[in-house]
């Protein structure tokens, strides 16, 4: 048994000590942007102007708001779009307004609050608009 643990030590050392290639050499790339030397700024020259984010930024949160409500909208407007699809899908064409959609038993979800359907009756879009 030590024979031949002797022997395999033996063969992984001798397989590990091969002759090795040296690398190949690389190629020196001059650049001559990084060599050149930079202009030292004048001590009077103003620093350069910055680029504030404008007053009306909002914050985190505030963003986080924004997209909480936009996600509840597109909630929203999914029930309401399959409900033009039934109704193409039953009638074969488009409703003309949202009023024949509840005229057809189909139940036209509630708006989020402060918003209401709008309709295109070419297109067949709804979506969300402000409440008058």
């Amino acid at each position: 048994m030590k024979l031949f643990i002797a022997i395999v030590l033996l063969g992984c050392l001798f397989a590990g000590c091969g002759r090795k290639e040296p690398p190949p050499a690389r190629e020196q790339v001059e650049s001559p942007a990084l060599d050149a030397p930079r202009p030292i700024a004048e001590p009077d020259t103003p620093p350069p102007p910055t680029t504030a984010a404008p007053e009306t930024s909002k914050g985190y949160f505030d963003v986080m708001i924004d997209a909480r409500h936009q996600a509840k909208d597109l909630a929203a407007l999914q029930p309401a779009r399959q409900c033009v699809d039934a109704f193409k899908a039953i009638e074969g064409r488009l409703p003309r307004d949202i009023d024949e959609l509840k005229a057809a038993g189909l139940a036209l979800p509630n708006p989020p609050a402060g918003k209401q359907w709008s309709y295109d009756s070419e297109t067949g879009e709804v979506n969300l608009a402000p409440a008058n």
